[in-house]
């Protein structure tokens, strides 16, 4: 079935209608701010929202949603997006794909608790309804008994302890396998407790459990209520006397579990302890060392329970795949695995991934919640990937799609377009300028060619750094020349982002763990280091606020005539009250609605203004008003802004450190981007990139490539220019 888009006019859409194949993958490219974000998720996506959440006002649970500017989309199924942007801070590989949730639950089903006393038992949890249950079938006599041990409890505490289960139970008791009368021999009893740690097993109530299941029951919730130990139960002879021979049997229920061999009680180490999905280790690290030993005797597979969690994924399948007979995680598994992370280990914090690295969990993670019928939209998915990484991507792409999936994706790289059943390209140009459908087909063919640049020679000094060996890195050397445009390519996960921004920058600013030997024979006074769209971004902040534009602006109008009559200083032209102060006409807020081009012949006279404006238009950002929300840019403009921002901070010559520089730009964007960066470096700049684009990388004077794999095999320098 075809989904139907009719007259979609969000942002600078201009009323398009085009149709998606709902069983079919799709992609929609063209220029960055061309308007594709804001079909694809401003639209699609919005429009499937509103939808839920119109159900959910309608039936009191909600408070509805914005419908977005379009005429109608007709056969719109259940819309899912792979990729949010949700924080990721704190999440483990684990946690943020929810295979902590469904190891737990295998935990329940098939894990083992072995004794770490005998180490022949297991420890058996039961519950009052399982006892009462077992009892009734194979006892015709019995006793039920609550187990009371001193354990680390205060000879005061042991004492009340002992009081309230006195009085709460008969005045019967067994200790050391012989019956004692509390009225008789207090003082042995009281003493074996509190100064030999000797447990008590005291008798709660005598009865036939076949005859009396109701009083059974009320016995195990009295034991249950008095114990510290655990519930114990004794069969009796047929003159109701408890049998305490050697061959008689003595079962155990405790919630706490008791090992069925020797009988030794578990501690109560707490459900936080034992709970896969929420393993503290400092919780761990004050248990006693025989509380270690428990937690570490709890397997899954012959694995434990602290060891699971340091397993790669990979591995973990391999272990696992006998045991989850319902396959309830082989597709999550698997899917990590083909696009080519299954290096990765569960307790891998998603802050020390890679973008490439982090991108796949990411989109592993949003094909498991898609299931047959639904619409999978992507934003950007190939985003930080090597060549080699797109193609284990295109293939999970065309297995998700025989799932009966359908697939929207925001994208430029010509391998995902070759394999999409239709393309839709917007533009022709940007902002005012796009918004528009220029192709809508199968066999969309790009017409820009990339020609390699020629590597300029430098003799303004090198960056030296020797026998790097940071996570993979393999004890390698390089060197970089200062004064150039670097590049810094190879596989996801091969070390790219260990070299550059867990050595490289550490050791230039003398901030964390560096290892490695790092020289520069020029002084390096000022590094800039540019992450990928930061994690604290304020997606709410405006780009003028963003790029820092603001400041200058506010200080130049608080200079004003007027603005001094009136006391303003710069904080104040945030507010309506400010308004009446104008320059060449324009109040502050009326400025900011404008865009770069149309700013800058007014603000052309303050020298920082000056400077962020002309970024923005060499950036081609000039057609965005600069008032206007980041959460309505497109990642290929949000990138752009970024780059403004680090690249506007100071005129003073800098070494910038660059983490994908041109992801979410198309091919001939990210050439124009190479040419700006070389432009930077004749100013005496010098700039080293992680990047993967080959229209990018033929811009850059000297490529390395680190692999040849990702992960614990990758780590090597398999391009060197020197």
């Amino acid at each position: 079935m075809t989904i139907n888009i009719v007259e979609a006019s969000e942002h600078n859409l201009k009323n398009i209608s085009c149709e998606i194949d709902d069983a079919g993958i799709t992609v929609i490219t063209g220029p960055s701010g061309a308007g594709k974000t804001s079909l694809v998720i401003d639209t699609v996506y919005a429009e499937s929202c509103y939808r839920i959440e119109s159900v959910k006002a309608f039936l009191g649970i909600g408070c509805g949603a914005r419908k977005p500017a379009v005429k109608a989309i007709q056969n719109l199924p259940q819309v899912l997006i792979a990729k949010g942007k949700e924080r990721l801070l704190g999440h483990t590989v684990a946690s943020y794909t929810k295979l902590d949730n469904a190891l737990y639950e295998l935990f329940l089903k098939y894990g083992k608790r072995h004794c770490p006393k005998c180490n022949d038992g297991l420890i058996q949890v039961t519950t009052r309804n399982e006892a009462a249950s077992s009892l009734g079938v194979k006892s015709d006599l019995c006793a039920v008994c609550a187990v009371l041990q001193r354990g680390s409890l205060s000879i005061d505490d042991a004492k009340k302890l002992l009081e309230r289960a006195i009085t709460s139970a008969t005045t019967y008791c067994i200790y050391q396998d012989k019956v004692f009368d509390f009225d008789d021999d207090a003082e042995l009893l009281s003493a074996a407790f509190l100064n030999d740690n000797a447990a008590l097993e005291l008798i709660v109530d005598r009865l036939n459990p076949k005859q009396d299941k109701m009083r059974l029951k009320q016995a195990i919730d009295a034991a249950e209520s008095i114990q510290n130990g655990g519930v114990v139960t004794r069969k009796l002879d047929s003159n109701g006397e408890v049998l305490i021979e050697e061959d008689v049997e003595k079962k155990y229920f405790t919630e706490n579990g008791i090992c069925n061999v020797c009988g030794y009680q578990s501690f109560n180490l707490g459900a936080a302890v034992f709970d896969f999905r929420n393993i503290d280790k400092r919780e761990i690290a004050i248990l006693s060392k025989e509380e270690q030993n428990e937690f570490f005797a709890y397997t899954l597979a012959g694995i434990s329970l602290g060891d699971l969690t340091q397993l790669s994924i990979v591995e973990l399948h391999k272990c696992i795949s006998s045991i989850d007979k319902e396959k309830t995680i082989e597709q999550i598994l698997t899917s990590i695995e083909r696009l080519g992370v299954g290096y990765l280990s569960l307790d891998r914090t998603l802050k020390t991934l890679s973008h490439g690295e982090l991108q796949r969990i990411q989109l592993a993670t949003g094909f498991e919640k898609a299931t047959g019928g639904s619409l999978l939209v992507l934003d950007e998915p190939t985003l930080g990937l090597h060549p080699k990484d797109i193609k284990a991507f295109v293939s999970e792409l065309k297995n998700i799609k025989k799932r009966g999936i359908g697939i929207l994706a925001v994208e430029h790289d010509l391998d995902v377009i070759k394999a999409a059943d239709n393309v839709i390209a917007l533009g022709v140009g940007a902002g005012k300028a796009g918004g528009e459908i220029v192709y809508d087909g199968r066999d969309y063919k790009e017409v820009f060619s990339a020609k390699k640049l020629h590597s300029r020679e430098t003799n303004n000094g090198w960056i030296y750094i020797k026998k790097a060996k940071k996570f993979n890195l393999k004890n390698i050397d390089i060197q970089f020349p200062l004064g150039c445009f670097c590049c810094v390519s190879g596989v996801s996960g091969s070390g790219k982002s260990t070299l550059i921004f867990e050595t490289l920058l550490p050791a230039l600013t003398n901030k964390g763990n560096v290892q490695a030997e790092v020289t520069s024979d020029c002084d390096i006074k000022r590094v800039v280091a540019a992450a990928f769209i930061p994690d604290k971004i304020k997606f709410s902040a405006s780009i003028a606020n963003f790029v820092r534009l603001n400041l200058p602006l506010r200080d130049f109008f608080s200079l004003l005539p007027l603005s001094k009559v009136k006391g303003f200083s710069g904080k104040d032209f945030s507010e309506l009250k400010a308004e009446a102060v104008k320059y060449h006409g324009f109040s502050f807020g009326e400025l900011l609605n404008m865009s770069a081009s149309e700013v800058l012949p007014i603000l052309g006279v303050i020298p920082k203004c000056k400077r962020i404006l002309d970024l923005l238009i060499k950036f081609k950002l000039d057609y965005l008003p600069l008032s206007q929300s980041l959460s309505t840019v497109s990642l290929g403009e949000l990138q752009r802004l970024h780059l403004v921002r680090e690249f506007g901070r100071s005129p003073e010559k800098a070494l910038y450190l660059f983490d994908e520089p041109s992801s979410c730009l198309s091919n001939k964007e990210s050439y124009e981007l190479g040419f700006l960066f070389r432009e930077f470096t004749e100013l005496g700049n010098t700039i080293i990139a992680i990047d993967h684009k080959e229209s990018f990388l033929k811009t850059a004077d000297y490529v390395y490539e680190l692999g040849p794999v990702g992960g614990p095999e990758g780590g090597y320098i398999v391009k060197n220019p020197f």
